[in-house]
């Protein structure tokens, strides 16, 4: 089982670059990380979205909009998307730091 700190620090700032070949050249490497942290981003958009469903299903949505009145069901939606963003940037559930894992596994050379 992962250490939760660890996962939280490891989500919050850019993954550590990895170590380079002496073959590889300056671009390859910058274009390595930009790779990097692409992957960090979808896997925290990937984690935001799921949980943002698991909010919904679990019956938060109506919970928010119902006393919203007229259109309070749209803005609920965008409430728990942001609810769901911050859930993840601080820490989340791991599931970003798992895809994250499997987006970049092989990614060494």
């Amino acid at each position: 089982m992962t250490d939760a700190p660890h996962a939280i620090a490891t989500l919050k700032s850019p993954p550590n670059a990895p170590r380079l070949a002496p073959s590889r050249s300056a671009d390859d490497a910058s274009a390595g990380d930009a790779r990097d942290l692409a992957a960090l981003e979808q896997a925290k958009a990937f984690e935001a979205a799921f949980v943002s469903q698991m909010l919904k299903f679990g019956g938060l949505d109506e919970t928010v909009s119902a006393e919203a009145g007229y259109g309070g069901e749209a803005f609920a939606t965008f409430m728990l998307d942001a609810l769901a963003e911050q859930i993840v940037e601080r820490g989340g559930f791991g599931v970003a730091e798992a895809v994250y894992r499997q987006l970049t596994e092989g990614n060494d050379g």
